[in-house]
């Protein structure tokens, strides 16, 4: 079981508590799964967060949740209740959302000399939505939906750090440094400090 951190969300919405609570049960002990982590240096934003982090051996990864139903029309992505009601709509997509706190995330690792290099990706959780569409904003193999509900999630990580391990050596001339356990620890102290 990971460490979870907080133990019990204190907030947000039940999709993200219950995928928080499923990643705390299907990883590994020696991981650290981090909820809602604020981030103070966004690259777009002057405020961000990340719904879940997941403090691993295979990397660093963001999970953006939507718990919704999700909708793209003429660029404007709606995030709606499973009702129908419309939460909010925005022109970033749940993968650009994802791919933008992830950047923060990478630019405070590589900040700090022991972590520069290790490999931070990102994936999207829509526990409730089926998306099969093929297109630049929708990476696939990073995505989690309502075909994989039965998937255990040390799988799905393991799916995202291949996917980002590979996109790594397409587009940098070094492999990503690897973390160990005492590494998992610092970065959440680096991060989400007791």
């Amino acid at each position: 079981m990971a460490k979870l951190v907080p133990e019990v969300p204190k907030s947000g919405p039940a999709s993200e508590r219950m995928m928080f609570e499923r990643l705390g049960r299907e990883l590994p002990d020696d991981w650290i799964v981090l909820h809602s982590l604020e981030l103070t240096h966004h690259p777009h934003k002057m405020w961000g967060e990340t719904d879940i982090l997941v403090i691993s051996t295979k990397g660093v990864f963001v999970i953006e949740v939507k718990g919704g139903s999700l909708s793209c029309n003429n660029g404007e992505w709606k995030i709606a209740k499973l009702s129908g009601e419309e939460i909010y709509t925005s022109e970033e997509s749940p993968w650009g959302q994802a791919g933008t706190a992830a950047a923060g995330i990478r630019k405070k690792l590589y900040d700090d000399e022991r972590f520069r290099g290790c490999l931070v990706g990102w994936g999207v959780v829509l526990p409730y939505e089926t998306i099969t569409i093929e297109s630049e904003e929708i990476v696939q193999e990073v995505l989690w939906d309502r075909r994989h509900r039965h998937e255990n999630l040390n799988i799905y990580i393991g799916r995202i750090a291949r996917y980002w391990h590979e996109r790594h050596n397409e587009t940098r001339e070094y492999e990503p440094r690897s973390l160990n356990k005492n590494n998992i620890a610092e970065i959440r102290q680096l991060l989400r400090p007791d």
